[in-house]
């Protein structure tokens, strides 16, 4: 299997996403708009902590049924709260 590739991609996806976070705070931090914000805390959302939340379910003593209810339960709110995150910053946006 190409696990290199998986990998590589995982590296330019943590990259990316620290890099756009970063770039959020420093818009956040440097002007009056809250978009930067809302933009880091959706990526964080999606980004490590699904991921980090997964890591304590599969980690978990739990029936595999279970498992696969807590996974689609977190990727459902996680989804949920990067979406209210998107719609603030449309709703900032036309403020």
């Amino acid at each position: 299997m190409p696990w290199n590739t998986i990998r590589l991609m995982a590296l330019i996806s943590y990259l990316l996403g620290a890099a756009v976070v970063l770039g959020g705070l420093r818009q956040y931090l440097t002007s009056d708009s809250k978009i930067g914000l809302y933009v880091a805390l959706a990526i964080i959302v999606v980004g490590p902590v699904e991921d980090l939340l997964n890591m304590i379910i599969s980690g978990g003593e739990i029936s595999e049924e279970e498992r696969r209810y807590y996974m689609a339960l977190v990727n459902h709110l996680t989804s949920i709260g990067f979406l209210v995150l998107l719609g603030l910053i449309l709703r900032e946006n036309r403020l």
